[in-house]
């Protein structure tokens, strides 16, 4: 999974300066990565307690299965969030 979203997180960079307004690319990418990296943090605290404390009721190797099962679920619905996404027209 890693090596998925190293190559997502390296094209999504080139998609955002192809995209955006030429006065606004900075803007864009330190947008998307201080949100990338707010919701990376939030989510991995927010399922390690959630793992911790509530899905392991069954036993811990179950916990972890359904919190990986979750996590997986919420990455690929936040993921789809992006076909929303608009081209900014250029000017030749």
């Amino acid at each position: 999974m890693g090596i998925g979203i190293g190559a997502w997180m390296s094209s999504e960079t080139t998609y955002i300066i192809d995209m955006a307004p030429r006065e606004l690319r900075a803007t864009y990418l330190a947008t998307n990565t201080t949100v990338f990296g707010v919701s990376a943090f939030l989510g991995s605290l927010a399922s390690g307690l959630l793992t911790e404390n509530l899905l392991a009721v069954g036993g811990s190797l179950r916990g972890i299965n359904m919190g990986l099962l979750i996590s997986a679920i919420l990455r690929f619905s936040t993921g789809l969030l992006y076909v929303r996404v608009y081209e900014t027209k250029k000017a030749c």
